[in-house]
């Protein structure tokens, strides 16, 4: 048995016919166009060349107007071959991507943001690196079981383990701790301070300097002042019978003589008028016109008595006739001449005179 083998008139795709077959045509599968076969095939072949068609006005003889009648089919044909085309595998040879199909676009968003992510990685390393906190480097002292530690030593809490340094006066087993020895701590003492304010007479720092004693309380600060060494029971009786006429407002020409006598005798008499402050703050407080009086008077004298001695802050409660002083001021001005005497000028052996005082 025998095959007829036909090819299409429009795009030369070649057929097989079956042997006994009836003549017919059918269509291309390629471009569309007829193909005979049997006594069609035979009467068609002429017909390829002899297509009447005018094209431009003119006969080309093999020909008509649709291109020997195969034009369309021949379209179809290109269009067929394109298709089969992008189905069949690529010649690169690019994973099986066939032609005509979209190329996947390459993800480039990840790889941004891995870098991103990498930079503020370091970032955050560096600057834990240069502000985190210190390492901590203390050292805890560990406690061994059945070990009992106190600020005088360490003792055994069971007896059976003898502590070194430790006796036993009773034999009883007990043990009694034997106190560490301490290094005693150096006292730094203040600075001196140049305007001879809490410092004594050789330049050495005081236990309770100005300072020290403007900051007591008043029933402290307060207390009578006792004389300085040297001063008989007689002379004190009679150093305060003559502050008292001294700061008498009434006292006329003898509390001027008073203060006379008072500034004469200078350190010996200083404690003495510096309890005039004590008994003001012990009677009115500064409330009464003849306090204000009195205690403007022991301000002067004692500012004349120190001489060329640095004494405390130029601080000053006028008394002015007629004009109302709040007694506060009064009373500062005596705890500042009190704690002046307290504390710097009861450590001296006398006050200095001025340059051009015989």
């Amino acid at each position: 048995m025998s095959e007829e083998i036909v090819a299409c008139p429009g795009c030369g795709k070649k057929f097989r016919i079956p042997d006994g077959a009836p003549p017919g045509s059918f269509a291309c599968t390629a471009c569309g166009a007829d193909v005979g076969y049997g006594a069609a095939a035979t009467a068609a072949r002429p017909a390829r060349g002899g297509g009447g068609g005018q094209r431009g006005g003119g006969k080309r003889g093999g020909g008509g107007g649709k291109r020997g009648g195969g034009g369309r089919g021949a379209r179809r044909a290109r269009g067929r071959r394109a298709r089969e085309e992008a189905e069949a595998p690529d010649d690169e040879g690019r994973g099986g991507r066939r032609r005509g199909q979209p190329v996947e676009k390459e993800n480039k968003t990840a790889p941004v943001l891995i870098a991103i992510m990498g930079v503020v990685l370091l970032i955050g390393v560096l600057i834990i690196a240069f502000t985190g906190d210190p390492p901590n480097h203390d050292i805890e002292t560990a406690t061994a079981p059945g070990v009992d530690t106190t600020a005088g030593g360490i003792t055994s809490s069971n007896g059976e383990t003898p502590i070194p340094g430790a006796t036993d006066p009773d034999g009883s087993g007990g043990g009694t701790e034997t106190p560490a020895e301490t290094t005693p701590i150096p006292v730094v003492q203040p600075p001196v301070d140049p305007s001879g304010i809490g410092s004594s007479e050789g330049g050495e720092a005081l236990p309770k300097d100005y300072r020290w004693w403007s900051h007591r309380d008043d029933d402290l600060l307060f207390e009578k002042c006792t004389p300085v060494d040297g001063t008989t029971d007689a002379e004190a009786e009679e150093f305060e019978r003559t502050v008292v006429v001294f700061l008498d407002m009434s006292s006329g020409g003898d509390g001027m003589r008073a203060g006379r006598s008072l500034e004469k005798a200078g350190f010996a008499a200083f404690p003495h008028l510096m309890n005039g402050f004590v008994q003001q703050y012990n009677g009115d407080k500064w409330t009464t016109e003849a306090d204000k009086w009195a205690s403007w008077q022991c301000q002067q004298v004692a500012r004349r008595m120190i001489k060329a001695t640095p004494g405390p802050p130029s601080l000053e409660a006028r008394f002015s006739p007629g004009v109302d002083v709040e007694p506060e001021k009064f009373y500062r001005a005596a705890r500042m001449w009190i704690s002046w005497w307290k504390g710097v000028g009861a450590y001296r052996t006398d006050f200095e005179k001025f340059e051009d005082e015989e």
